[in-house]
């Protein structure tokens, strides 16, 4: 990949070998970089190194990947914290940074973006007055057989 007449400093080097082009982890940093930059300019702060924003996305996207957060949710997840830090300052309270666990809980908590998105109901016309004959739209349907009796998600939600 390198060849040996190229002065490279190691530094760049190692930035170069982890941010390849087809990687997936490089598609997570740049979005989440993109998220750290813009929330250091709305509070007025000074950008960050490359070198150390850099640093602070393989940080966010190490946690956020505990998580099974997908890069394309991670914009919907700062506009949810911006939300949140709003609320926190209209209500005379202090407004906290951002950091890593908090993205992850409005991901994972009780009301958080995962949990809305598995329960959202598929998108239909507003003329259409069917809905799913399996659990009338719950989400849910009723299972009974021989070893098991209860309720599982529905197949209209499959991939939710």
């Amino acid at each position: 990949m390198y060849d040996d007449s190229e002065q490279i400093n190691p530094r760049q080097r190692m930035r170069y070998d982890k941010l390849s082009p087809s990687s997936d982890r490089n598609r997570k940093l740049e979005a989440m970089a993109r998220i750290l930059i813009l929330d250091r300019a709305s509070r007025g702060y000074n950008p960050l190194t490359p070198e150390a924003n850099l640093q602070a996305a393989e940080a966010f996207v190490g946690i956020l990947d505990r998580g099974k957060v997908p890069a394309e949710l991670y914009q919907k997840l700062y506009d949810r914290f911006t939300d949140y830090r709003t609320r926190l300052i209209s209500n005379g309270q202090q407004s906290p940074n951002l950091i890593p666990e908090l993205l992850l809980s409005l991901w994972t908590g009780a009301n958080g973006l995962r949990v809305e998105l598995l329960d959202k109901k598929p998108e239909r016309p507003d003329n259409d007055p069917y809905e799913c004959l399996i659990c009338s739209d719950t989400g849910f349907e009723y299972v009974k057989s021989e070893r098991l009796e209860g309720v599982r998600r529905c197949s209209c939600r499959q991939g939710r």
